[in-house]
């Protein structure tokens, strides 16, 4: 939906929090993107919002986010924070009519989301789950290739995001804030498998194992997605290996990358495309994702578009999340 065209010379951002993506991915993209400019940075710690706005030029900074929120000198807010806050910070800006960059996941559930995504609208505000890796020139590739019917009706797909972190103490390892490898790692894997296909899951199964730490959430996640017409997506996302990539097969062929870095791809990578007998490698440069998922935030707040991964979008990706979740509490395959 398009709204009322905005004129302003640039984008005045806020950051609240000062988690490690805010300082060094996001805000040293900030820094390169025309139209946008660093204006406040806030934490629960002053001191420490002082110095990261110091660092990157920002005027201001707050000892609260609410205090940044009030202030009324930003357009646009990046939302960094742990999981279980994103709801409530999301839906504080966009009553204050400042727009809202969120990082994934875009809540904790599917009726967080629904708020989230309901007051974004009645107040005129753009909500965006922060998925740079849409913007990746390969991955939007791969999905023309899957559009066009080069390889086929799509069959099958397998991804997987994972890192090995050892320390229990993490954030990303506590219950109460929304950690477990499903939300910081599977979600990409399901917000890829919708994108190429371009339409919800029908029905999922997930199952969920802590295998090394001493934990209560998920270190490693294996779910399922099934598709109209029996198409299927497996994928997994863990604390507790090293991998990332995607494979998709078609009827006449496939698609594959073992790149697969949803924040900056620092490195140049290729897909490898089969098809009727024949294969060729795609190449593709290096590229700044996050200076490409501002840029495009920007556009759509200063246009009035909505962005594609919209707070309809991301309420819909949270319905197959919970799902998710509650075939891994149930040991049973769950309809969406």
């Amino acid at each position: 939906m398009k709204r009322e065209q905005k004129t302003m010379d640039k984008i005045r951002w806020g950051v609240l929090g000062c988690a490690y993506i805010a300082r060094h991915v996001f805000l040293p993209a900030l820094q390169k993107t025309e139209g946008s400019v660093l204006t406040a940075v806030a934490s629960r710690d002053r001191a420490r919002a002082e110095e990261m706005a110091r660092a990157f030029g920002a005027e201001r900074f707050y000892g609260s986010y609410e205090d940044l929120l009030d202030a009324g000198d930003v357009d646009a807010v990046y939302i960094p924070l742990p999981n279980h806050l994103h709801r409530e910070y999301t839906v504080k800006a966009a009553q204050r009519g400042i727009h809202v960059l969120c990082e994934k996941p875009l809540a904790m559930n599917e009726a967080e989301a629904t708020e989230m995504a309901a007051v974004c609208r009645e107040r005129g505000v753009r909500l965006m789950t922060c998925f740079p890796w849409r913007l990746d020139p390969m991955h939007r590739r791969a999905q023309e290739i899957v559009r066009s019917g080069e390889i086929g009706p799509i069959r099958y797909m397998r991804a997987g995001l994972s890192f090995c972190w050892s320390s229990e103490d993490n954030i990303r390892l506590r219950p109460e804030t929304g950690g477990g490898a499903l939300m910081d790692l599977g979600i990409y894997s399901v917000d890829m498998f919708r994108w190429f296909i371009g339409e919800e899951p029908v029905e999922v199964s997930g199952t969920a194992v802590t295998p090394r730490l001493p934990v209560d959430v998920d270190e490693t996640f294996n779910g399922e997605l099934r598709f109209s017409g029996d198409v299927l997506g497996v994928f997994v996302g863990s604390f507790g290996m090293r991998w990332g990539g995607y494979e998709i097969f078609g009827e006449r062929g496939q698609i594959q990358t073992q790149v697969y870095d949803p924040w900056h791809r620092s490195k140049a990578a290729s897909l490898l495309v089969k098809a009727e007998g024949s294969q060729r490698a795609e190449a593709f440069g290096a590229h700044d994702l996050f200076g490409k998922a501002i840029a495009y935030f920007t556009r759509c707040v200063v246009t009035g578009d909505e962005p594609e991964s919209d707070g309809e979008d991301g309420r819909r990706e949270m319905r197959v999340v919970d799902a998710l979740v509650e075939s891994a509490r149930t040991g049973k395959r769950v309809r969406v």
